[in-house]
């Protein structure tokens, strides 16, 4: 083709159809890629993992629920049980007693321990939600 030719008819669908094919396939790779996270919200949730028992596992999960909100996914959650600081493990909890409901909502057995141990906790607000979640899940 020249450079004084228009495209044809033809040629114009068909790098139309390539663009939208392209496209089309960007957007499914982000669906299955990483469950759908954002590359950002992919890096919070490693760094969430990776300071699973440090000292900053606190300070991250308050980042975490600041950023993204608090996580959609049992085993993220159990990792804020795990942050000693009393608030953040009550959302935590509320948010698994909401997923309990759930028929897709899997308690491993590690995770089922976890909040049976905590319905123990000299904090009332964290063992009544403890002991919710225990009686729904029965």
């Amino acid at each position: 083709m020249n450079d004084d030719q228009k495209p044809s008819w033809k040629e114009r669908e068909a790098a139309r159809a390539n663009q939208a094919t392209k496209s089309y396939v960007k957007e499914l790779d982000s669906l299955f890629t990483a469950s759908g996270r954002s590359e950002e919200a992919e890096a919070l949730v490693k760094r969430l993992r990776d300071s699973h028992g440090t000292p900053e596992l606190a300070e991250v999960c308050r980042t975490f629920r600041e950023e993204l909100g608090m996580p959609r996914e049992i085993a993220l959650l159990s990792i804020f049980l795990d942050s000693q600081e009393a608030p953040l493990v009550v959302e935590a909890l509320e948010t698994m007693l909401l997923l309990a409901g759930e028929d897709d909502a899997e308690f491993s057995k590690g995770v089922q321990s976890q909040v049976r141990v905590l319905s123990q906790d000299f904090n009332n607000d964290i063992a009544e939600v403890a002991e919710d979640i225990l009686a729904k899940l029965a």
